[in-house]
């Protein structure tokens, strides 16, 4: 494909230091997948805390305000942080792979709420997406673009991360969204409903970690972690029934069992099952553990999507949020019920006897035309605008 003028595009996403292994993937599948359809593309490295509250600030808040399951919530990740202190040798060595990983990742320099603005001389387009930009658990103006400007914006797999939202955040999300030229979105769930609010003609598409082959994944990953045969578990929730569950399937699965630890929910009983336990992880060798694993046990989106890439047997446990009774079941769903894969979601240890075994020639099959599809709906965004989506 061939352009007059090759457009900039700028991506806004959960990228900047980020310690996550989806978000850090995703965005460097999506700025991968648009410089190959021939833009020049680069993920704005947006400091989104530069200016947060301190702990103190944010406790004084929350208890005159009365909301003491937010107050309740801070103190669990105050206790969190203390725990990774424990472990701060091997997690300085995942930091240090992230951040590697990251300048692999073509960025613009370092902004903050007070600078965005800045960024806009260098794009042409702008593009807020993937992953969960939209949850309102913490997205603000800037993942809406409101500071573009008349720079055309495009949203591409905006994810809002939760199986229902409020009629309030419902209508505020179709008000931003009707100032878009091409809007996408990674869950089916709400389509509808917000097309109909915004005007929008607003496609489900894949996350951008989909558009990518298996071939390119394989190309960056590490070397070899683990020489024997093991059942890889790599839990996100910090619901306590699932790691009882996971314990049960490995010691059923007679292999050894390769953990990563989630620092954000880590207990200090969760390595008991585990013959490889595993802090020291970046983002290539999160693909090699997946890619050499001959099982996956899960509640994580992007490890399902990874496990799916590279043809595994996976088993995906239902998440939930802490102190919530909101799942964060909407995007696997999606995910899952695209791929004829929704049998994989296990709510308990008996679910994990009644599977059949993956049709991965089925799965590709739905997977490409989705791909084309996806693709399909970036190259038009990219070049024609609102008025031929």
């Amino acid at each position: 494909m061939f352009f007059m003028h090759m457009k900039k595009v700028g991506i806004l996403t959960f990228y900047y230091k980020v310690k996550n292994y989806g978000a850090m993937l995703q965005a460097y599948a999506l700025c991968q997948t648009i410089q190959r359809l021939g833009y020049e593309c680069k993920q704005i490295s947006y400091d989104r805390f530069a200016y947060s509250k301190s702990t103190f600030q944010q406790v004084k808040e929350y208890i005159y305000n009365k909301e003491f399951t937010k107050l309740i919530q801070k103190g669990v990740n105050v206790l969190k942080r203390k725990v990774r202190y424990l472990y701060s040798n091997k997690l300085n060595t995942r930091y240090k792979l992230f951040d590697k990983f990251m300048t692999s990742i073509p960025h613009t320099i370092q902004y903050s709420d007070k600078t965005i603005e800045k960024c806009l001389d260098q794009f042409d387009v702008l593009i807020c997406g993937s992953d969960q930009i939209w949850n309102p658990n913490w997205s603000n103006e800037v993942f809406f673009l409101e500071f573009a400007g008349s720079i055309d914006k495009i949203a591409y797999a905006a994810s809002i991360g939760q199986s229902s939202i409020t009629e309030d955040y419902k209508k505020m999300l179709a008000d931003k969204i009707k100032k878009f030229n091409a809007v996408s979105l990674r869950e089916n769930q709400l389509i509808e409903e917000l097309s109909v609010l915004s005007g929008q003609n607003i496609k489900c598409v894949l996350d951008p970690t989909l558009l990518l082959e298996k071939e390119d994944y394989e190309a960056i990953c590490s070397d070899a972690i683990i020489n024997d045969d093991y059942t890889l578990v790599y839990l996100l929730g910090g619901n306590r029934k699932n790691v009882k569950i996971a314990k049960r399937m490995s010691k059923h699965m007679g292999q050894k069992v390769a953990y990563i630890p989630y620092v954000g929910d880590y207990g200090f009983n969760d390595e008991k099952f585990s013959d490889f336990s595993l802090l020291d992880i970046g983002p290539r060798e999160f693909l090699t553990l997946i890619r050499n694993s001959s099982a996956v046990i899960t509640d994580s989106f992007h490890a399902c999507v990874f496990s799916i890439i590279f043809h595994k047997d996976f088993y995906c446990l239902e998440r939930r949020e802490n102190l919530s009774k909101s799942t964060m079941g909407s995007r696997i769903a999606t995910l899952l019920n695209e791929f004829l894969l929704y049998e994989r979601l296990i709510r308990s240890y008996n679910d994990y006897f009644n599977l059949n075994p993956i049709d991965y020639d089925l799965v590709d099959i739905k997977l490409n035309k989705l791909k084309k599809d996806s693709l399909d709906f970036l190259i038009k965004s990219l070049d024609n605008g609102r008025n031929n989506i």
